[in-house]
């Protein structure tokens, strides 16, 4: 798992990271930040990036809560071709984390609900 906490490790994962779906969409959620220039990006977002080999209970730990919209409900959540992206706003001055699961690895943590009560049109077999 990525946990990239400040722009040097964002920055960082952005050249490195092969899969450019995700990189897109970090480039875009950093693009709906760029008004917010005079804060540091830390006091803003944390993205986390799950990869295969990567266990629920890491990720949730990482997180300090389950990964569950009755435990805490999600304040967006989109599946996109290969990702789902679940968005969580923290606190009162805005900040929030951003996680992004390959959808694959959402079956294999068990949370096919989740895709399928985020968004009918990402449901995805084991086989796909």
């Amino acid at each position: 798992m990525h946990s990239l906490r400040n722009a040097q490790a964002i920055d960082h994962f952005l050249v490195h990271a092969p899969d450019p779906e995700v990189r897109a969409l970090i480039n875009e959620r950093l693009a709906d930040l760029a008004e917010f220039d005079d804060f540091e990006l830390s006091d803003l977002v944390n993205f986390y990036v799950a990869e295969p080999g990567d266990l629920l209970t890491d990720l949730e730990h990482q997180l300090g809560f389950e990964l569950s919209f009755e435990a805490r409900p999600w304040d967006a959540f989109q599946c996109h071709a290969t990702w789902c992206e679940l968005t969580y706003v923290l606190s009162d001055d805005g900040f929030g984390v951003v996680i992004y699961i390959p959808i694959n690895l959402m079956l294999t943590f068990g949370l096919q609900p989740l895709i399928e009560a985020a968004s009918p049109c990402c449901d995805r077999s084991p086989n796909s």
